[in-house]
């Protein structure tokens, strides 16, 4: 279900909010945004942080570490634990290339973390990334064939490490996201899972391969249905043969 401070995929101009302490990032980020069609609101966090969220109803958020009246990580944290909050797109900006940073805020729940300095170009694709909105050159995913594959309406995009389903992102893990483009390759074979441990890094986890069959399950409740994975008596997992289309074509 699509949180009530999660809008509709399709509604033009799109509402990020912005939350950094210094004002000049602000102020750059305001005018490129607007010039990039977004309609770009800067706020503030602190004790009426959801009062806030709840009054500008933002499409996205765009945070720093250092914002008004609060700190970045802890509000990732209470976003991504409140019921009407918890789909609402996050990127998270870094001052420098501080890997703990980047690292915490993913852990916490971040969709994404753009190192300053960054264009707006570059942000702009991003932001769209999150929301859906990505317009895909017809010749892109031929130019960039390491880049692109698509199942039936699974869209993936190796190097934002993104998964858009029927056009929406999916909120994976990294090895939810390795298992599905896994299973994605095969274009409806199946795989046992053995080779999907194997495939993601961990062959055996503690004597026993239940934690695949556990990730397998998340996926199928993050995509709303299970009949886009299905399970092959005897055979381990497949992505349902119906729905897969070749790979590199839209």
């Amino acid at each position: 279900m699509v949180s009530k401070l999660h809008p509709q995929v399709g509604i033009e101009p799109r509402k990020i909010l912005i939350l950094d302490s210094d004002r000049q990032s602000v102020s750059w980020l305001m005018n490129q945004l607007r010039q990039e069609g977004f309609l770009p609101v800067a706020g503030r966090a602190g004790a009426n942080w959801f009062d806030n969220l709840k009054c500008l109803c933002p499409s996205l958020v765009l945070m720093n570490r250092r914002i008004p009246d609060d700190d970045g990580f802890s509000l990732i944290a209470r976003i991504r634990t409140n019921k009407e909050t918890e789909k609402l797109p996050i990127i998270f900006t870094c001052d420098h290339e501080d890997e703990t940073d980047q690292v915490v805020a993913f852990r916490l729940g971040a969709n994404d973390v753009a190192v300053k300095p960054f264009s707006a170009k570059i942000l702009s694709a991003r932001i769209r990334l999150q929301l859906g909105l990505a317009n895909f050159d017809p010749d892109v995913q031929t130019r960039f064939p390491e880049r692109f594959l698509q199942a039936g309406n699974l869209l993936f995009d190796f190097w934002a490490h993104q998964v858009l389903l029927g056009g929406e992102p999916l909120n994976l893990t990294p090895t939810e996201f390795l298992l599905l483009s896994e299973l994605a390759k095969k274009q409806g074979s199946p795989m046992s899972r053995e080779e999907l441990a194997m495939a993601v890094g961990k062959p055996h986890a503690n004597g026993s391969l239940r934690h695949i069959d556990s990730h397998i399950k998340a996926l199928r409740q993050k995509m709303g249905h299970s009949g886009l994975v299905r399970t092959i008596q005897r055979k381990g997992y497949q992505i349902n043969p119906e729905t897969t289309c070749p790979a590199n074509t839209v």
